[in-house]
């Protein structure tokens, strides 16, 4: 093992309380704070997706199918960023 990868699992092993020590490297707050954070770009970047998608098909004179579908799958993907964003507030308090 490389001196590197070392320090990476001792890090991991640390976090999830294997190890008394963890200095210098990312705890278990920041961990989740990261991985909200870049949960919160792929909800909002899902509903801008397919938003564009959506007005794209409008604009071409698409199917009036693949129009709701779309609008279907923009109001889902805007509830469950909804959600994210609410379970965020709710669990950093800020």
């Amino acid at each position: 093992m490389t001196p590197v990868r070392t320090a990476f699992t001792f890090c991991l092993w640390t976090v999830y309380g294997f190890e008394p020590d963890c200095s210098g490297f990312m705890g278990k707050d920041e961990l989740l704070e990261a991985f909200y954070k870049v949960l919160i770009v792929v909800a909002l970047a899902s509903v801008a997706i397919v938003l564009f998608l959506g007005l794209k098909n409008m604009a071409t004179g698409g199917s009036a199918n693949v129009s709701q579908k779309l609008m279907r799958m923009r109001i889902l993907f805007q509830l469950i960023a909804v959600v994210v964003l609410m379970l965020g507030l709710f669990i950093f308090g800020r």
